[in-house]
């Protein structure tokens, strides 16, 4: 892959530069399973934890983000169970997208490539979103030249907990999010994200399972991405109204 604008690939927490020879060989991976959480004062005792079962806490982080998600006006890619958007957080802003893999036993797999971009570029404001990023250049695989436009903005205050044996690692997401429509936020939800960074598969079913059981009645899985929910829950107003 040539080195287009900003490119470069996640995997985890960790940004990868594809190997030259082969590719394919770097092909970042998401591997994580959601939940959905009615109570959030849930996520405030969460966020105090110091262990996942063996796992211990190495480091806890805040983020404040806005997410905008992009598509076609016919959402090619929310049918091909892909997704586009735009991250800005603090300094920092990115482009990353994401298309479904597998989904078994609650678990989601995911290819996931984000690009890194300068905050305040202009071309974060352009309605067709023409941007020479791999992030973009995935999307047009499958959308082609259709023009790209936002289809849902949200807000998320996300607690990141990274937790660690040896050298397996996982990341919990406790994240409180808000769905804007025309600059207002109109609905909001608690979600939790567990996310398999270095862990061997079956440490982190393992884990999983011991989560499952500790946490049950406190939420329920999803296998939902925050856009689909997102944008059931404007359907749901919009249906109310």
């Amino acid at each position: 892959m040539k080195g287009n604008i900003g490119t470069r690939y996640r995997k985890g927490r960790r940004y990868l530069v594809p190997n030259a020879r082969d590719p394919m060989r770097d092909e970042p991976r998401e591997v994580e399973a959601k939940f959905l959480v009615r109570d959030p004062a849930v996520l405030s005792r969460l966020a105090r934890l110091r262990s996942l079962e063996t796992f211990r806490l190495k480091s806890s982080r805040l983020e404040l983000q806005e997410n905008r998600y992009l598509d076609t006006k016919d959402l090619r890619l929310r049918q091909a169970k892909a997704v586009l958007k735009t991250r800005r957080c603090g300094a920092r802003a990115e482009m990353t997208f994401k298309r479904e893999i597998s989904q078994r036993g609650g678990v989601s797999e995911r290819i996931e490539v984000t690009s890194p971009i300068p905050v305040g570029t202009a071309y974060l404001e352009t309605p067709r979103y023409v941007v020479p990023v791999e992030a973009v250049q995935r999307a047009r695989k499958i959308v082609g030249s259709r023009p790209l436009q936002e289809i849902l903005n949200l807000h998320t205050r996300r607690r990141s907990l990274i937790f660690a044996r040896g050298r397996e690692r996982v990341e919990l997401d406790l994240d409180r999010v808000e769905v804007f429509r025309d600059g207002k936020a109109v609905a909001r939800y608690s979600e939790i994200e567990l996310e398999n960074l270095t862990a061997s598969g079956e440490s982190f079913r393992e884990l999983l399972g011991w989560w499952k059981r500790s946490f049950r009645g406190e939420m329920r899985s999803s296998r939902l991405p925050k856009v689909e929910l997102g944008l059931r829950l404007l359907k749901k107003l919009e249906e109310d109204q």
